[in-house]
């Protein structure tokens, strides 16, 4: 129902534009299947339909689909065939009496800038592609710490990200024959614009440099907490933060395997358990975190944390919400072990007006041997 529909319909906002209209009775048809997956009274208010058959309000679905879209377009790399219209519709200046709905969705709607995010390009490596990173992940976490006692490494970095505060920073400390050298960090931004795992991929560039900047050496390692980060280096397909994963096979390929810079092997080493490295690089990310940076590189919104848009986040810490929080802390389920005859008779029960609440609790007793929770 909602295929395609950043082009027919403009998202509701605060100052009441969009297609209300439109979103009011597309919405009709979603509370009709929600009367019938719940079983629920024709009365029932239509929040209370949506809270138990666990669909969001409409128009904050319309808002969702449109924000993902926009946020997708914004992501386009430059050889994509939208790209060039998708700069022109958010760009401020372009504004003509018959605007398009692509300018309607990314200049006025939410007001994205596709400069300011990174670029998930369509195909981003070669599919024969084999990654050059040598990587070292022990099975659990006591294997891990076995592994980092037997670690003779002549350099050793360990590298850590870490939100705090709001803030998201990302920090590297080498240390060299067992001896603190040197670190690096680099503070990201704000938790709105940037990820943890956006910091670890941040981390392991910093933790390049560092070794990078060492006089020759035997061997080298990058030890960190994060799993997935390390596993983005064997991925070849898309993702969020993948232009991160391609500078890091960048600057190995380019800067290490020649003679007396051999290239670093990214280990696991499992957190919080009284490793040295790995807590000093772990305070250092906390410092970046809170604004402490060794670099002035601006770095890209992701795509992964914008999914949730400002009218969402209005709506769902809204009085209304409140209200509904304080009376009902968590959102009702229509499940029970009675099946959906049950189930539906549980709605009924919740939701009926109160002339109509014992009439359906008497009916829902009678038969409760049969189809209620305590026969299943």
């Amino acid at each position: 129902m909602l295929y395609g529909v950043d082009i027919f319909l403009s998202p509701p906002s605060r100052e009441g534009k969009g297609s209300k209209g439109m979103i009011e009775k597309l919405a009709r048809v979603q509370r009709q299947a929600a009367i019938h997956i719940t079983g629920a009274m024709r009365t029932t208010a239509t929040d209370i339909l949506d809270a138990h058959a666990d669909l969001l309000p409409f128009s904050l679905l319309v808002d969702k689909k449109c924000h993902d879209e926009a946020t997708r377009l914004a992501t386009l790399a430059d050889e994509h065939p939208l790209y060039r219209h998708t700069i022109a519709a958010a760009d401020a200046t372009t504004h003509t009496p018959d605007r398009s709905p692509l300018h309607r969705l990314l200049n006025e709607a939410y007001a994205i800038f596709p400069s300011q995010f990174e670029d998930i390009k369509a195909v981003r490596l070669d599919p024969k592609w084999q990654s050059a990173i040598q990587t070292s992940i022990a099975p659990n976490k006591d294997g891990a710490i076995e592994a980092e006692k037997q670690n003779r490494d002549e350099i050793q970095v360990y590298s850590d990200g870490s939100l705090i505060e709001g803030g998201v920073g990302a920090a590297a400390v080498l240390f060299r024959h067992g001896n603190e050298k040197a670190r690096l960090h680099k503070h990201l931004g704000r938790a709105e614009h940037h990820t943890v795992y956006e910091a670890e991929l941040t981390g392991i560039l910093l933790a390049l440099q560092l070794i990078q900047n060492e006089p020759p050496h035997r061997s080298a390692s990058i030890a960190l907490d994060n799993v997935a980060a390390i596993q983005a280096t064997k991925i070849a397909r898309s993702t969020p933060g993948s232009y991160l994963v391609d500078a890091i096979h960048d600057k190995v390929e380019k800067e290490f395997g020649g003679r007396g810079r051999g290239r670093p092997t990214l280990r696991w080493v499992p957190g919080h358990v009284d490793i040295v490295g790995n807590e000093r690089s772990d305070e250092e990310a906390k410092a970046a975190a809170r604004g402490l940076t060794s670099m002035d590189t601006r770095f890209k919104k992701t795509f992964g944390d914008l999914n949730l848009p400002k009218t969402m986040e209005t709506e769902l810490d809204g009085p209304r919400s409140r209200n509904e929080r304080r009376t009902q802390p968590t959102t009702p389920r229509a499940r029970g072990g009675g099946g959906h005859r049950g189930a539906t008779r549980l709605v009924q029960i919740r939701t009926a007006e109160q002339r109509q609440m014992a009439a359906t609790l008497r009916s829902w007793l009678n038969t409760a041997p049969a189809t209620g929770p305590n026969n299943s």
